[in-house]
């Protein structure tokens, strides 16, 4: 009865003292637990519960900054260039032209793309500012050996002015066709973006950051053409239709776009191995766009046979934006920087952002009107971001 008394006591004894050992060793799992839960899990604004996503941005031990910068290698693609058609001869009135446009042809060259950003401490957002800075110019010749010829394509309405009386009595017609002709075009383009964003992971190995802000853009093309050359080319009872011989017609057209407006995309990153990923993103913006138009044609052998006309205009111009490329990112000096390296292909499209004057190849003013054409850059960016 004395060892049952003794066995009870130092069992009851062990229980109480393991309870106290493991009630603290119990709580520290359960702040813990506790600490886990609220690291993936928020309170939203509205008051509901539900799970916090993780930040996919670089996190170095630094200030928060970083800057960016691309080195662009793009080519334009631009609607309403063409300045000049062949045809295989003048043989008849009305001429029967059969061949093909001849536009104006662009290389690549290189641009530049600068940014400046930070990440803000307030629920994991970023901000940033990029500029962009592309020029495109070329220079195209076309020549014509008879009996063919070349039939200008920005000079209808001034080639075109002849009146009815002039047939009538018979006048000679004025010219309506040449043997050479040359364009001299230029465009620059500067854009500014500023977006907030925040890029968080969907999955392991998926990451969005879904961005909004303002889109400002500054479009100036520039187009110089002159057309020469071409005898007289049949006769036809007492009409001679004839080319233009030793004097010219020159055609200038000037085109000037700015817009601002909303922008707003998604930027994806796909990660692979050892740094490295995949990226896609995609934008789109509206811009309430000013347009500023200019066209002047004259004929060297009649300084009177000028056509100048001159609008300003607002349009909304809608733009779109898209990227795709592989990435390597790589955190340095002791986690305290972040280096990203990114190669890619580029495009964007601005619709009807370059407006030109246009006829329907009458002699009459009231034809005129304008047309717009699509602005395209599409090529190869290398980039290059740093944290600190």
């Amino acid at each position: 009865m004395e060892i049952l008394k003794k066995t009870t006591a130092s069992l009851a004894a062990f229980a109480i003292s393991a309870s106290a050992f493991a009630g603290p060793d119990l709580d520290t799992r359960v702040h813990e637990l506790e600490k886990k839960v609220d690291m993936m899990s928020t309170t939203t604004v509205m008051g509901t519960f539900g799970p916090k996503t993780a930040l996919a941005r670089p996190e170095p031990s630094g200030q928060g900054w970083f800057l960016s910068l691309d080195v662009l290698y793009w080519q334009s693609k631009i609607d309403g260039t063409q300045y000049v058609s062949t045809t295989q001869a003048v043989t008849d009135s009305p001429i029967q032209a059969i061949g093909r446009l001849k536009e104006v042809e662009f290389s690549f060259e290189f641009g530049l793309k600068v940014g400046l950003g930070y990440n803000f401490f307030h629920d994991g957002w970023d901000g940033a500012i990029e500029y962009t800075y592309f020029d495109q110019s070329a220079g195209n010749k076309t020549g014509a050996k008879p009996p063919s010829a070349l039939l200008p394509s920005t000079a209808e309405f001034l080639l075109g002015a002849v009146s009815a009386a002039d047939l009538l009595t018979g006048a000679e017609l004025p010219p309506t066709f040449c043997t050479s002709a040359a364009i001299n075009f230029k465009m620059d383009f500067d854009n500014i973006n500023f977006e907030l964003g925040r890029n968080y992971f969907v999955s392991r190995n998926l990451s969005f950051r879904p961005h909004f802000g303002l889109k400002t853009s500054w479009i100036k093309i520039d187009q110089d053409t002159r057309y020469a050359g071409g005898g007289t080319a049949f006769a036809a009872g007492q009409l001679n239709v004839h080319g233009l011989g030793n004097d010219t017609i020159h055609v200038r057209q000037n085109s000037d776009f700015w817009g601002l407006g909303p922008r707003a995309g998604v930027n994806s990153k796909w990660y692979l191995t050892n740094g490295f990923s995949m990226y896609g993103n995609v934008d789109g913006a509206l811009l309430f766009g000013y347009y500023e138009m200019k066209y002047k044609s004259w004929f060297s052998a009649n300084e009177q046979n000028v056509v100048r006309f001159k609008q300003k205009f607002h349009r909304l111009t809608p733009t779109a934006h898209f990227e795709l490329g592989l990435a390597y990112d790589k955190y340095i000096y002791n986690d305290k920087q972040h280096i990203g390296i990114s190669l890619g292909y580029e495009n964007q499209i601005f619709w009807d952002a370059y407006r030109q004057l246009a006829d329907n190849g009458s002699a009459n003013t009231s034809s005129l009107g304008v047309r717009g054409n699509n602005v395209g850059m599409y090529g190869v960016t290398l980039g290059i971001r740093w944290d600190f």
